[in-house]
């Protein structure tokens, strides 16, 4: 499917109160499938501020047992995480989206830090249903949506980062080489930064004229301040047990306050990237709204923690297992798909061989579709 192709797409807003859910459907008019849309479709559920709060929480904690090695991802019970999805994508808000191509989600409150696109409609997950990108507001769409992107006669620019610091098995090096290396790129305006060269100040020199920054390496997601959560860069005189405040971590007041992007995806390839905090009026303060209101058209960020063993490259045996994050590249500009488009393929190529969601559904597309 070529990029410029227009999709039919819904946009699905949630609201939820201590009682309910309600979630309000926006369609664009399409006389081939009969919808004639003038207002937003308001549907009601059976939803609970504290289930969904409960969710998280679990969640959350079942990844910390998979990371201290208490528990493997296929042990992790998704019964609750179903239960709550087949409140939310029911028969009824289907019968409203089902000629759709893809989907706009904006979240609220709790609902911005769950995967929705890994919830079932009739035993399918919606990420094989729709093409899935999320909004941190629907205000958000006006302004991603003005861009526009390289020509397509062109090769973009990237900026690829892999921090291996504080990395034994090189990982996140290997992953960002791997992608380097694609024959996808302006080789001449292109740049890798790895090792001593990752830096803050390198990273923010050179990010302002790539069209695509991608950067693997460990997130930080701050509990006492949001505006300090950030990335993990590369500084000698600096311990990753003290992060908070200082040139190692590139931050969200970092990126508010020194970054100026005209790219078309950021991809931030850590875990708790997409993390945020929510402040009174539902606004979110995280790395998410700072790269946007940089100037990002498009992200890649994660919800929780992601697994190198999947995204990475590694050099053990098990290489032919993995599905590396390059295979996305391959699909969004080797063969020229909409963004949303490549990261269902992406993810349907994971689940293939890793088919528990906790190895699939912390990434998420968030910005514009296309």
């Amino acid at each position: 499917m070529n990029p410029k192709d227009k999709l039919k797409i819904a946009l699905l807003e949630f609201f939820l109160t201590e009682t309910e859910l309600i979630i309000f459907v926006i369609r664009a008019d399409d006389k081939e499938s009969g919808v004639k849309d003038n207002e937003p479709i308001v549907i009601k559920s059976d939803v609970e501020a504290k289930e969904v709060e409960s969710l998280v929480v679990y969640l959350r904690s079942e990844f910390k047992k998979i990371a201290y090695n208490k528990k493997k991802t296929e042990q992790v019970g998704m019964t609750q995480f179903e239960k709550l999805g087949n409140k939310i994508f029911t028969k009824t808000l289907y019968n409203y989206i089902e000629h759709c191509d893809a989907l706009y989600l904006v979240p609220f409150a709790d609902l911005h830090h769950l995967p929705m696109h890994a919830f079932k409609y009739e035993g399918k997950y919606i990420i094989d249903l729709f093409q899935i990108a999320y909004l941190p507001s629907a205000s958000v769409l006006q302004y991603i949506k003005t861009k526009n992107p390289t020509n397509l006669n062109s090769k973009k620019t990237l900026l690829a980062v892999g921090v291996d610091y504080y990395d034994a098995r090189k990982q996140f090096k290997h992953e960002a080489k791997r992608i380097y290396d694609l024959e996808l790129w302006d080789t001449e305006k292109s740049v890798f930064l790895y090792g001593k060269n990752a830096t803050k100040f390198n990273l923010l020199n050179e990010s302002a004229n790539k069209n695509v920054i991608h950067i693997s390496t460990h997130g930080h997601f701050s509990q006492s301040d949001a505006f300090n959560s950030g990335i993990v860069l590369y500084n000698s005189d600096v311990t990753i047990e003290n992060v908070e405040g200082t040139d190692i971590i590139l931050s969200v007041t970092d990126i508010f306050e020194n970054m100026t992007l005209d790219s078309e995806l950021v991809v931030m390839s850590a875990c708790v990237t997409g993390q945020s905090d929510n402040r009174p009026g539902d606004e979110l303060i995280g790395l998410t709204r700072s790269l946007l209101y940089a100037g990002a058209n498009s992200l890649i960020v994660s919800l929780f923690p992601i697994f190198k063993n999947i995204t990475g490259h590694s050099t053990t045996k098990s290489d032919k297992a993995l599905t590396p994050f390059s295979t996305f590249y391959k699909f969004w500009i080797g063969e020229n798909l909409a963004k949303g488009k490549a990261l269902q393929r992406y993810i349907q190529e994971i689940k293939k061989v890793y088919p528990h969601p906790f190895n699939w559904f912390s990434m998420i597309l968030v910005g514009n579709i296309y």
